[in-house]
């Protein structure tokens, strides 16, 4: 009867360390597993803070509207952007703390009856290759685009432009990558404004108004 109940003991005893040993490997392995995410977060989280940043921003935020003169008054031809042709310049600038290389980009400079006219999704056209076009930190570089469809406003188009009747707005992107080899993408859209009565914001190229798709980075 002893022995009956010392083997009915070990037994118990046996399956007690038995489980101990199951729960002491099941804690271990989901030990080993949060430490692995842990560490794959915080390289992802280093990458990140680490990696390039490419931003637009106008070089000159209220060029002269250039026009033809009506009638090819002489007078109006010593007006200041008497057929001038109208151009978007913006630069492209590294504000990360690694460098980026430039694959492709495209910008675009067009006039528009209203800001409704803006099409929803950018249309950027053919884009330019960079070829991985190396810009380390703080360092930029820049490009332009010519008014569209005419580069030059009629007199009637410019004055319609400077009282907020017709619209010019300029729009662009850059693929980029990082020293991960990841890619990225960055959108920018302007809108030239022309404060009218009441309006205190300065006369340039602004961000708001655009759709949302003009404007956002990855």
């Amino acid at each position: 009867m002893k022995l009956l109940a010392l083997a009915v003991l070990l037994e118990y005893h046996h399956d007690w360390i038995d489980k101990l040993n199951a729960f002491s490997t099941f804690v271990i392995a989901a030990f080993t597993i949060l430490l692995f995410i842990g560490i794959v977060v915080q390289i992802r989280t280093s990458r990140d803070t680490e990696r390039a940043w490419v931003i637009a921003t106008p070089t000159e935020n209220a060029p002269v509207l250039g026009f033809i003169p009506e009638g090819g008054s002489n007078l109006e031809r010593h007006l200041v952007g008497c057929d001038k042709r109208n151009v978007f310049s913006c630069s492209f600038k590294s504000t990360g703390d690694t460098p980026a290389r430039l694959v492709e980009t495209a910008i675009c400079y067009r006039k528009v009856s209203r800001l409704e006219d803006v099409p929803q999704e950018p249309d950027y056209g053919p884009r330019s290759p960079m070829n991985d076009l190396p810009l380390v930190k703080e360092d930029s570089i820049g490009f332009m685009a010519f008014l569209e469809p005419n580069a030059i406003l009629l007199r009637a188009d410019m004055i319609a432009v400077t009282q907020q009747k017709a619209l010019l707005y300029a729009f662009g992107m850059v693929v980029y990558r990082d020293v991960y080899s990841r890619l990225h993408e960055t959108r920018f859209g302007y809108v030239y404004h022309f404060p009218q009565g009441g309006d205190s914001r300065e006369k340039g190229f602004r961000r708001e108004g655009l759709p949302l798709a003009y404007n956002r980075a990855t």
